[in-house]
C-alpha cells in the first residue's frame, strides 16, 4: 500500500516542482528589479532627507547665532556662548525641567514667563541644539521650524480651527521649502510622518487683539492636525506670564496645550555663571566677572531684580560701558531705563509704534506712578497688591475715557508692558517686582506730584511712630529713588529731611544713591553708625545689625572712591573703618565668626569681604564654613584668588580639602594654574615630595596640585579644620615617591622568586628525568613558578589599584570613600610600604570617619 501511494505521488510532485521551476525562471528578473527599484528608492530618499536637512539646519544655524542687547549702547553677543540653563516648572508643586529636557515634559508644551525672563532666548537656544542634533543624526531628528507669532498675516475669512491649522500648515511648509534642497516639499512631508517636526511658535502675546482669535484657532488646528500625521511632532508655544494668568488664554489653550511650564528666575548661581560668559573672552574676564558680582552682592535689590536675564544683561552691558566709579550714581538712571525698555522701547520693536504707542511713555508713567504711590502710601493695603477698580479709574480719567474703555486699556497695558500681572480677575494686580513699584512710587513723588516729597517724609513719620515694624520699613526703598530723582538743588535739604527721619541706614542708601559725601550731615552718619556698631552687646549681633555693618563698609568704601576719583562735586572727608572693626573683633571675636558664618549661608562672597575688613582670616577661624561656601562658583573663584595672595598655607588646605570632597571642586583647581606664591620660598617642594596628577607639557603646577602639595607638607595643620582626606594623604607618600617605593618592592617580590629560580637551575639541574625521579625537585620548580606568578599579578594589580586611588582621591572622577581602603589593600599587597602598613588602623578610621 505504502508503495503504491508512493509511486502515485512521485509524479505529481516532479510535476508541481518542475512548474515552480519555470515561474522562478520566467520572472527572477522581474523579482531583482523590484527588489533593486526598492532598495535604491529608499537610498535616494534617505540622501535626500540627508542633504536637504543638513542644508537646512545650517542655514537656521547662520541666522539665529546671536542675541541682542538692550542697553545705553545696544550691542549682540553670541547665544551660545551667553546662555545659561534654565529651570522650568509646572505647577506650584510640580516636576521641574531645564531647558537641557524641556522636551521631554510632552509633546504639546507651554512657556510662559515674564517680561525678560528669556523666553526667546530659550527657543532660540532649543532651535540650535535640535539643529545639531539633525546635522549629526539627519534620518532620525526631529525638523525644527522657528515661527514668531506677530509675523502671521492670516485671512481674515478662515472660521474654522481646521481651516486656520491648515493655513498654518501650509505657511510652515512654505517656509521649509522656501530653503534651497532637493524636492524640499516632499521633504517636510516625509519629516512629519516619520522622525516628527518641532514647531516653536514664540510670542503668542505679541499678536494683535484682532487676529488673536484667529491665531490661536489655527495653533489648535496645527496640533490637531500633527497629532494625526505622525507621533512624533512637538510644538512648543511662548508667551508672558501676565498673558498667561488670563481665564480666556488658559481655557482657549488648555486641550491641546496641557503642560504649562513657567521659567524661574536666576539664582545666584545662574547669574555669576552669566558673568563668566559675558567675560569669557576678555583677557581679565574673571576678575571682571569677580568684581560686577561683588558690586551686585553690595546692593541686594539690584541682585534681586538682576535675577531676570533681560535685566542682568542689561546692567552687565551699562557697567563696561560706564566708568565702574560713577555707576552708584546712575543707579536710578538704570532702573528708569528699565522701565522704559519694559513700558515703550521692546514692544514697539515687537509689534511696530502703532500699537505700542497707544499711549505715551510719559502718560503709561504715571498711571503706573500713581498707582504705585497710592498703595505705597495706604497702610491698609499690601504692599504691591494694587486694587483693580481704582486702577480703572485712575486710567479712565488719566486717558479721558470710559470706565469699560479704560478696563480694556489697563488690560492691554499689562499685556504690551509686562510690568503688571492680574492675580485675581477684576479684583488685585502686581507689579512684576517690588522695587519696580518702588521706583515708579519715586518717580510719582519727586517728579509727577506737587509736594510730593514732603507728601513721603511726613507719611514715613508717621509709620515710624506707629511702633509697627512692617509700617517703619514700608517706604524704606523708596527715599534713595526720591533723593536721586529730585533736582540737584533739592537734593541737600532732601537729604537733610532723611536725616532728621532718624533712620540711618535708609540715609547711607540716600547717600550711595547721589555720591554727596561732601554733605554736612556725612559725618554725623559715620560717627552715629560707628557708635550704634560698637556699643551694642555682642548677644545683639543679629541679621539686621549685620546688614547695617555691611552697609556702613559699603558707604565708607563708596566715600573713599568718590574722594579718589574726584567725581562727589566737592571736598569729601573720608574715615577709617580700622578703629571699628578692631574693637568689634576685640569685643567677641568668636560670636563675629558665627555671625560671620550665618552669613555665609545667605552670601558667602559677602561674608568673606566683611570678615576681611574686620581682620577676621575664615580660612583660619571658620575653614568648614569656607570647604562649604567652594561649593558655590562664584565663592570658589574668589577663594582661588585669595589664596594667590594671603596667607597661602592656610587657604591651600582649605582648598585642597574641598577638593577632595568635591570633584568639581577638584575639577576647577585642576584646571587652574598655581600662583607663583604656591610655588615658592617655603612652599617650593621638590618633586618627589610634589602630589602630581598627570604630567603636564609646561611642566607647571595645576592650583589643585600645588594646594595638596603644600597641605600634606605643611608643618601646622589648621586646627579648626575637619580634614579627614586630607588626613589620610598625610600618611601617605607623594605618588612619585610612592611608585618609586612601589617598584623597588616589585622588584624584590619579582627578584626573590628570580634568584630562587636562578639558584635551583644552578644547583640542582632540572630535567624531564630529575623532575620525574626526584619529587622534591618537581615540587621546589613548581613553587618556585608559584610565586613568581603570584608576584607578577600581585604587582601590577596592586600598581594599578593605587594609581587609580590617587586620583579618585583627587576627586578627579567618580570618587567614593571605597577608594581608601583600596589604598590600604593595595599597601598589603606588596607596595604599600612599612609606614602604610604601619597605618593602617588610621587608614580605616579615616575611611569610616569621612563616609
Amino acid at each position: 500500500m505504502t508503495g503504491y501511494l508512493a509511486a502515485l505521488a512521485g509524479p505529481v510532485l516532479a510535476t508541481v516542482l518542475l512548474g515552480i521551476r519555470s515561474i522562478l525562471r520566467k520572472h527572477a528578473i522581474d523579482a531583482a528589479d523590484a527588489v533593486v527599484w526598492i532598495f535604491s528608492s529608499r537610498v535616494r530618499r534617505i540622501v535626500r532627507a540627508t542633504t536637504n536637512m543638513r542644508s537646512y539646519c545650517q542655514a537656521q544655524l547662520g541666522s539665529t547665532g546671536t542675541v541682542r542687547i538692550p542697553g545705553l549702547r545696544e550691542e549682540s553677543r553670541d547665544i551660545d556662548q551667553l546662555f545659561v540653563a534654565m529651570r522650568l516648572r509646572r505647577g506650584a508643586r510640580q516636576s521641574t525641567h531645564t531647558s537641557e529636557t524641556v522636551l521631554e515634559a510632552g509633546p504639546r508644551l507651554l512657556i510662559h514667563g515674564d517680561p525678560g525672563s528669556g523666553k526667546s532666548s530659550l527657543v532660540t537656544r532649543l532651535l540650535r541644539e535640535a539643529c545639531r542634533k539633525s546635522i549629526e543624526q539627519p534620518t532620525r531628528s526631529l525638523l525644527p521650524i522657528h515661527v514668531h507669532l506677530r509675523d502671521l498675516r492670516m485671512p481674515e475669512d478662515l472660521e474654522d480651527d481646521g481651516d486656520r491649522g491648515e493655513w498654518l500648515w501650509e505657511y510652515l511648509n512654505a517656509y521649509v521649502t522656501g530653503h534651497t534642497g532637493h524636492k524640499m516639499e516632499d521633504f517636510f512631508d516625509l519629516s512629519s510622518r516619520s522622525s516628527g517636526l518641532l514647531v516653536l511658535l514664540d510670542g503668542l502675546d505679541e499678536v494683535r487683539r484682532s487676529a488673536y482669535e484667529r491665531t490661536v484657532g489655527a495653533i489648535n488646528g496645527l496640533s490637531a492636525l500633527l497629532a494625526m500625521k505622525g507621533p512624533h511632532n512637538k510644538v512648543v508655544l511662548t508667551l508672558r506670564t501676565q498673558f498667561h494668568v488670563q481665564r480666556r488664554t488658559q481655557d482657549d489653550l488648555k486641550e491641546h496645550f496641557p503642560v504649562a511650564l513657567k521659567i524661574q528666575p536666576f539664582t545666584p548661581a545662574d547669574i555669576y555663571d552669566f558673568l563668566v560668559r559675558w567675560y569669557k573672552d576678555d583677557q581679565e574676564g574673571n576678575r571682571l566677572a569677580n568684581h560686577v558680582y561683588a558690586e551686585l552682592g553690595q546692593r541686594t535689590t539690584l541682585r534681586e531684580i538682576c535675577s531676570n536675564p533681560l535685566i542682568l544683561s542689561m546692567y552687565v552691558a551699562n557697567y563696561q560701558n560706564i566708568d565702574s566709579a560713577v555707576l552708584p550714581d546712575t543707579r536710578s538712571s538704570f532702573y528708569r531705563e528699565i522701565v522704559r525698555e519694559l513700558i515703550i522701547n521692546r514692544r514697539a520693536r515687537q509689534v511696530g509704534d502703532a500699537d505700542a504707542r497707544m499711549i505715551k511713555a510719559e502718560i503709561r508713567e504715571t498711571l503706573f506712578g500713581k498707582l504705585a504711590l497710592e498703595n505705597l502710601l495706604d497702610p491698609e493695603q499690601t504692599p504691591n497688591q494694587l486694587n483693580w477698580k481704582r486702577a480703572v479709574e485712575v486710567t479712565a480719567d488719566i486717558a479721558g475715557t470710559e470706565l469699560q474703555e479704560a478696563e480694556a486699556t489697563l488690560r492691554e497695558l499689562a499685556k504690551a508692558t509686562g510690568l503688571i500681572q492680574e492675580e485675581r480677575d477684576s479684583e488685585t494686580f502686581r507689579f512684576i517686582h517690588l522695587t519696580i513699584c518702588e521706583y515708579l512710587a519715586a518717580i510719582e513723588a519727586a517728579e509727577g506730584v506737587e509736594d510730593g516729597w514732603n507728601h513721603i517724609v511726613s507719611s514715613q513719620r508717621g509709620f515710624a511712630s506707629s511702633g509697627d515694624p512692617n509700617l517703619r520699613m514700608r517706604l524704606s526703598n523708596i527715599f534713595p529713588f526720591a533723593v536721586a530723582l529730585t533736582h540737584k538743588g533739592s537734593r541737600a535739604k532732601a537729604l537733610n529731611d532723611v536725616f532728621d527721619l532718624g533712620d540711618m541706614p535708609v540715609f547711607g542708601r540716600c547717600l550711595l544713591e547721589t555720591q554727596r559725601y561732601h554733605h554736612p550731615k556725612w559725618l554725623e552718619y559715620a560717627a552715629a553708625e560707628s557708635r550704634f556698631l560698637i556699643e551694642a552687646d555682642s548677644q545683639r549681633w543679629d541679621r539686621e545689625w549685620l546688614d547695617r555693618l555691611h552697609l556702613f563698609q559699603v558707604v565708607v568704601g563708596d566715600a573713599a572712591k568718590a574722594h579718589s576719583d574726584e567725581v562727589a562735586g566737592g571736598r569729601v572727608t573720608t574715615i577709617s573703618l580700622d578703629s571699628l572693626f578692631s574693637n568689634l573683633a576685640a569685643n567677641d571675636r568668636v560670636r563675629l565668626v558665627q555671625l560671620f558664618s550665618t552669613y555665609a549661608a545667605q552670601d558667602a562672597i559677602g561674608a568673606y569681604r566683611l570678615a576681611a575688613a574686620c581682620n577676621v582670616n575664615l580660612a583660619v577661624d571658620a575653614p568648614d564654613l569656607v570647604v562649604q561656601a567652594c561649593e558655590t562658583p562664584a565663592f570658589l573663584a574668589l577663594a582661588i584668588e585669595v589664596a594667590g595672595t594671603a596667607d597661602v598655607e592656610s587657604w591651600a588646605q582649605v582648598l585642597a580639602e574641598a577638593a577632595l570632597r568635591r570633584s568639581l571642586i577638584a575639577e576647577k583647581l585642576h584646571a587652574t594654574e598655581a600662583p607663583p606664591q604656591l610655588l615658592s620660598g617655603d612652599l617650593a617642594y621638590p618633586r618627589s615630595s610634589q602630589w602630581l596628577i598627570e604630567q603636564s607639557s609646561s611642566g607647571k603646577l595645576s592650583m589643585l596640585e600645588a594646594c595638596v602639595t603644600a597641605s600634606v607638607n605643611a608643618d601646622q595643620t589648621l586646627a579648626a579644620l575637619d580634614a579627614p582626606f586630607l588626613s589620610v594623604l598625610r600618611y601617605l607618600d607623594a605618588p612619585v615617591r610612592m611608585v618609586r617605593r612601589a617598584w623597588l618592592h616589585a622588584a624584590l617580590a619579582l627578584g626573590v622568586p628570580a634568584a630562587a629560580t636562578i639558584g635551583l637551575f644552578t644547583f640542582m639541574p632540572v630535567t624531564q628525568q630529575s623532575i620525574v625521579e626526584s619529587p622534591l625537585v618537581a615540587t621546589a620548580y613548581s613553587v618556585v613558578l608559584t610565586l613568581l606568578a603570584t608576584s607578577l599579578v600581585l604587582t601590577t594589580a596592586g600598581l594599578t589599584s593605587i594609581w587609580r586611588a590617587y586620583r579618585r582621591l583627587y576627586g578627579l572622577g567618580q570618587r567614593r570613600t571605597r577608594d581608601l581602603g583600596r589604598i590600604r589593600r593595595a599597601g598589603l599587597l606588596w607596595l604599600g610600604g612599612r609606614r602604610l602598613l604601619e597605618s593602617g588602623d588610621s587608614l580605616a578610621f579615616a575611611a569610616r570617619s569621612s563616609g
